[in-house]
């Protein structure tokens, strides 16, 4: 977690701040944490989060099919559509 900001602007310079990112600390036990985003918002939501190490970043389109990320987007789907009408 402590090169976070430096993976970020790295995708960021090269046009991929909407590359979906997931941070998880103490995976595979009773106190694992997850954080989803994207590269445009995952140190603020890491940050929310209070996101620590030990921890593994994805990032990649893989990370869509976690579930959460996907309900995620149906939710900003819907809400998108029901402004929009």
């Amino acid at each position: 977690v402590s090169k976070l900001t430096q993976i970020v602007e790295v995708f960021k310079s090269i046009g991929k701040k909407d590359l979906p990112v997931a941070i998880i600390q103490n995976g595979s036990i009773k106190s694992e944490k997850v954080v989803l985003g994207k590269i445009e918002n995952i140190i603020i939501k890491a940050k929310e989060s209070e996101i620590s190490s030990p921890a593994i970043i994805v990032v990649g389109e893989n990370v869509k099919l976690h579930p959460s990320y996907i309900k995620e987007e149906l939710l900003q789907e819907i809400e998108k559509h029901y402004l929009l009408n």
